[in-house]
Parts: C-alpha cells; sequence; structure tokens
C-alpha cells in the first residue's frame, strides 16, 4: 500500500485496477447516480467502467484535477475526495468471501486497517471451509 496519485486522465478501469493492485480486499465502484442531477455526472448512468472514459470527463472543471489516495485516509474521507474533485460517487466495497460488501459501519476505518481486517476475514473464511 502506497500514495496513489488520481489524474483526470486516468480511465476509470485504470483508477479501480490500480486502487485493487494496491488494496486487493477493497473495491471502488462508480455510482450510477449524482448528487447533483443536473451536472456531468449525468454521463456517469450509462457508464461502463471497462470502457476507455477517462474520470477527469466527469470533472466540472477540467484544469488539471488530481486526488491523492493515502493508507491512512479513511472510506468517507476518500468517498468525499472523489465527489470534490471529480463530480463523481464511489463506494468502497470489501471482499468478504465470494462477495464485495459496503463498508457500511466502517466507513471510519483508514483504507489500510480495512484492507488489513478484509484480508484477516476473508483467511479465517478460508479456514473454515
Amino acid at each position: 500500500m502506497y500514495r496513489m496519485i488520481i489524474r483526470g486522465n486516468k480511465s476509470l478501469r485504470d483508477v479501480q485496477e490500480e486502487f485493487n493492485m494496491n488494496y486487493p480486499f477493497l473495491r471502488i465502484e462508480f455510482l450510477n447516480e449524482s448528487a447533483n442531477s443536473e451536472g456531468p455526472m449525468d454521463m456517469l448512468k450509462n457508464f461502463d467502467s471497462s470502457a476507455k472514459d477517462q474520470i477527469g470527463h466527469f470533472a466540472l472543471s477540467y484544469s488539471g484535477n488530481e486526488l491523492e489516495i493515502l493508507p491512512e485516509q479513511t472510506i468517507t474521507e476518500l468517498e468525499e475526495k472523489f465527489r470534490e474533485v471529480f463530480n463523481a460517487n464511489i463506494q468502497v466495497l470489501c471482499q468478504s468471501g465470494n462477495d464485495w460488501v459496503k463498508a457500511m459501519k466502517r466507513n471510519y476505518w483508514s483504507l489500510a486497517y480495512q484492507n488489513e481486517h478484509a484480508e484477516r476475514l476473508n483467511g479465517m473464511l478460508g479456514n473454515m471451509e
């Protein structure tokens, strides 16, 4: 886990893949709804994350948008940063066995701690099989 910089020219798929390389038990999903239905975020309603759409296309301003992701950031902080910088609503999911679930009551945990917790949980689930 290390510091990540997300620039506006990065594709949605690349953002997801880089995040998952750093946090293998966490995943970013781009949501299909926006807080402001009149903004550029509306374009995400039909987006395909496997496409080459760049995250910067959804920003209100195109002037070199950049977002820093740090292991000590909380899930809530990360979700807020994506909204502020790129006008994008995301959700961070954590792996639970073969499923991906929203970390609903743990949004105040750091990304590093949430990833470690999910890794331990998955290790325990694997031992039960």
